[in-house]
């Protein structure tokens, strides 16, 4: 067995993890006076070189849809600030026969910090009392009135906008003020008064006034592309950096937990690490351990903590590490508003998230489920990026000028909902370790058992209904692909895919039944806390990041306390996984790349490459206006993620084969060589499902051109051309966001 490398240092305390509770704690406690080391799993951050704040899709040739557009419709793409991934290459992660869990992991300094949707909500009194209120779960050992001003201390120091509303389910806060509403959220509001359900506006992480030296926002909407300026909120540019400015601070990168070593008195006394850039184990030693690596990562790591004092795992003797998993409740809708049509060109951008919500509002009824949710909306005229046409594409169909001018009238006229309601936790849903499976540093691996209740799929068919009451009494067109059966009933979302997963080592008063005590240290290990989600005992209706921050806050005062007290040692569609270090220097990459001079096709042959771009051209033409799809690059685009994608290649080479194959048997030759009336009679063939109705033999041409259409549009209007046809104006600075033009009646 390889030899362990043990630093002769001993630090106050070691902090496993940097993002939202980590953070807090590096801050918290070095400023305190402690000596404290923090280990990440990731890599260093560094804003400039890694943030692509104001990259347009056109400056990069996959457009943001990633190597193959394998990251198209995910949560991040290639723009998005570093974070993490669905999957990491050699760390995988297991679901158990019949479950369905997505566990979103990140690997860099800050974790899922850097790109998140800096909602920050109190949780309200009742949330830390629901068995009490209603007879479910269980009531945290803590109540709203110990964690408040811990609230305030966080909110004071990051900056939250929000607005005083004294709504029983959603506490007021510390608040700078929040910007003006959008006319998508004008149009809500109406409809929400209406229908008497609460519109307020949203609690963002987010500055509308300098505050610690932070500037405020320059309202460019690209929050989640990572923020120059630190106008939003990161553990990266606002937690790490004072910590660092001690002198107390030493950040270990590229380090991955994988056991907590205890010693003979059954405390614990360093992590043993390995040393990614090495592939070595090391260990590092401290008085005491904040584990703070994101809930379930902090699970695996109790879990597979085992030792002599800990068979089942290292503060585990209550069972309930990796139990009494939960994550949001989440369903989502949309609607078609024609008003929006006739919106004139403008700076629609605002903060990089929703400047209203609707905070849970049938607390005072009794309803078909136990507990809330709140809703989450936003639309308009975004910037444009791969994806953003694909449903206009679906379902009107077609090519030419009617496709073009379509997708321009159509830009911008969506708003989205999505609901976030509180999950009770179940026995069917936790993490165990997988006995067969370890990853690539040979740690065991997290197994994931999943199942929703009736009450949860009780909210999601709730959600449903209200995302259509509001859509149509604000003149819109409900559009929800969700149905009340199948796999997801109600679109209810797969467990994780919220990324709120939480619980896995939660405090309570009775050491049978919990893993910590109400600051957050382990009963069984006193030197050990856990400040992540891992320690909550419910998951309201609000996303957990503030309450992680307050929590280890908390927990941090307490254990600066002991220390200075002198008794401190008494006390990571699935995205294909490139390795995460890699993964966010993509953009840069891809410049060093780019091909100079004319384009060579890179998978197409030059006679395929020349009917690849008739056929684009003719799906989006050049008109008096401006350019079409040839010029705006898209067949260069489309064959740059052909040949990077197995599925685009049999799909679209074996397209152009069936298509010069039936304009063969059709006209004696290739489509190239057809007349333009034969070209347009087959194109209207295969460009619309119905014909198929009539003649089956057409239908892999259909399903060609349907890829080939929504490729097409993707490559156009993420092009400076495409961008500046549908009047997209915003990525940019301005001083101050005043709002949108009044919106034309429906």
């Amino acid at each position: 067995m390889p030899q362990v490398v043990r630093s002769p240092k001993m630090y106050d305390v070691c902090i496993i993890g940097s993002g939202a509770a980590g953070g807090t704690a590096a801050k918290v406690l070095t400023e305190g006076g402690l000596n404290v080391v923090m280990l990440e799993a990731g890599p260093a951050l560094n804003p400039e070189k890694d943030y692509k704040e104001h990259v347009w899709p056109y400056q990069v040739p996959h457009r943001g849809g990633g190597i193959g557009g394998k990251l198209k419709h995910e949560v991040g793409d290639e723009f998005m600030a570093p974070n993490g991934a669905w999957e990491i290459e050699g760390e995988p992660y297991t679901s158990a026969p019949g479950s369905q869990f997505r566990w979103f992991r990140s690997r860099i300094v800050g974790g899922r910090t850097n790109h998140w949707g800096r909602i920050a909500l109190r949780f309200a009194p009742v949330d830390f009392k629901s068995r009490s209120t209603d007879g479910m779960g269980d009531d945290w050992p803590i109540t709203y009135e110990q964690v408040a001003p811990y609230y305030d201390k966080v909110e004071s120091y990051i900056g939250v906008f929000g607005s005083k509303e004294n709504i029983p389910s959603a506490p007021d806060g510390v608040f700078l003020p929040p910007p003006p509403p959008r006319c998508t959220e004008t149009i809500i509001k109406k409809a929400c008064d209406k229908l008497n359900i609460l519109c307020v506006p949203s609690r963002l992480a987010i500055l509308t006034k300098t505050l610690n030296g932070r500037a405020a926002c320059h309202y460019c909407g690209q929050c989640g592309r990572g923020c120059l300026t630190a106008s939003n909120f990161s553990s990266s540019q606002v937690m790490i950096p004072p910590a660092q400015a001690t002198g107390r601070f030493t950040l270990i990168t590229g380090a991955m937990a994988r056991e907590i070593v205890v010693g003979k008195d059954g405390k614990a006394e360093a992590v043993s690490y390995i040393d990614k850039g090495t592939r070595s184990e090391k260990r590092v030693h401290a008085k005491a351990f904040m584990v703070a690596a994101s809930a379930c990562e902090s699970a695996r790591l109790l879990l597979n903590s085992r030792s002599t004092l800990f068979a089942d795992g290292l503060a585990n003797s209550s069972g309930a590490v990796g139990r009494y998993l939960t994550d949001s409740v989440g369903s989502s809708a949309s609607g078609y508003f024609p008003q929006l049509e006739k919106m004139p060109a403008h700076n629609h951008d605002g903060t990089g998230g929703m400047h209203l919500y609707m905070p849970w509002w049938k607390f005072d009824r009794k309803n078909d489920f136990l507990r809330g949710y709140h809703i989450e909306f936003g639309g308009g005229r975004g910037l444009p990026g791969v994806g953003e046409f694909d449903e206009v594409c679906a379902k009107y169909e077609g090519y030419g000028a009617s496709l073009k001018q379509r997708c321009r009238n159509m830009f911008g006229t969506f708003i989205g909902f999505a609901g976030r309601g509180e999950m009770i936790p179940n026995e069917n849903s936790y993490c165990d370790i997988d006995p067969d499976t370890v990853d690539q540093w040979g740690i065991p691996v997290l197994r994931f058992h999943w199942q929703w209740s009736d009450n949860e799929i009780k909210m999601a068919k709730d959600m449903q209904e209200t995302f259509r009451s509001i859509v149509e009494t604000a003149g819109g067109t409900f559009v929800s692909n969700a149905k009340p059966d199948g796999r997801r009933p109600y679109g209810i979302a797969d467990g994780g895919v919220i990324i709120h997963e939480l619980g896995t080592a939660r405090m309570g008063n009775n050491p049978k039944t919990s893993v910590l005590n109400q600051y957050c240290q382990a009963h069984e290990v006193k030197n050990v806390f856990v400040t992540d989600a891992a320690a909550f005992v419910t998951n309201p209706d609000k996303n957990p990041t503030l309450t992680i921050m307050a929590l280890s806050w908390r927990a941090s005062e307490f254990l600066k306390s002991l220390t200075m007290g002198a008794v401190a040692s008494s006390v990571l569609r699935v995205i294909p996984a490139q390795a995460a270090e890699y993964a966010h220097h993509m953009v840069a990459a891809e410049k060093a790349a780019a091909p100079a001079g004319a384009y060579t096709p890179k998978f197409f042959s030059p006679r395929s490459y020349k009917t690849l771009q008739a056929l684009c051209q003719a799906i989006i033409p050049a008109d008096s206006e401006c350019g079409g799809a040839m010029e705006a690059g898209a067949p260069e685009f489309i064959d740059l993620l052909t040949s990077e994608n197995p599925e685009y290649q049999l799909k679209l080479g074996g397209g152009l084969m069936w298509l010069d194959g039936e304009c063969a048997d059709r006209y004696g030759r290739p489509y190239l060589e057809c007349a333009p009336e034969q070209q347009k009679e087959i194109l209207d063939l295969i460009a619309y499902r119905k014909n198929t109705e009539g003649d089956s033999n057409l239908l892999p041409g259909v399903d060609y051109f349907a890829l080939l259409r929504e490729m097409t549009a993707d490559g156009f209007f993420t092009s400076q051309i495409g961008i500046k046809y549908l009047g997209y104006v915003g990525n940019t600075y301005v001083l101050s966001f005043n709002g949108c033009p009044p919106v034309p009646e429906a």
